[in-house]
């Protein structure tokens, strides 16, 4: 998020909420957004919107089984091995750098073909 923040054309507003939309002539022209930590409404013109809605992994269940990162991501290596013998991490549970569906599906393609050579 630092070095989104440097380029000084991007907000990150972390703990916000749009509230509403601003349009002008059919198109948009700014939000309205409520920040949690504060109890006004801040109001942000702009030309384009991306919204990250973000993921909190739900993985504490796992914690006594594999290692965790700070963040709360099963690590594993490349192969999607965790340092437990026979269990292992893919999709967006495991601790990497992109997360999307593309990269999930990848996980565990090669998860399965790594079971199989190791079993």
């Amino acid at each position: 998020i630092n070095a989104v923040q440097k380029r000084g054309n991007i907000k990150c507003l972390l703990g916000s909420k749009v509230s509403a939309f601003e349009e002008k002539d059919g198109e948009l022209c700014g939000v309205q957004v409520c920040i949690s930590d504060q109890e006004e409404t801040l109001h942000i013109p702009l030309d384009g919107l991306f919204i990250a809605v973000g993921l909190e992994p739900q993985n504490d269940c796992f914690a006594d089984l594999v290692q965790l990162d700070s963040w709360g991501y099963i690590q594993s290596d490349e192969s999607c091995l965790t340092k437990t013998p026979g269990i292992f991490a893919a999709g967006d549970t495991r601790a990497k750098r992109i997360r999307q569906l593309t990269t999930a599906v990848s996980d565990g393609t090669v998860a399965a073909i790594t079971a199989c050579s190791l079993f």
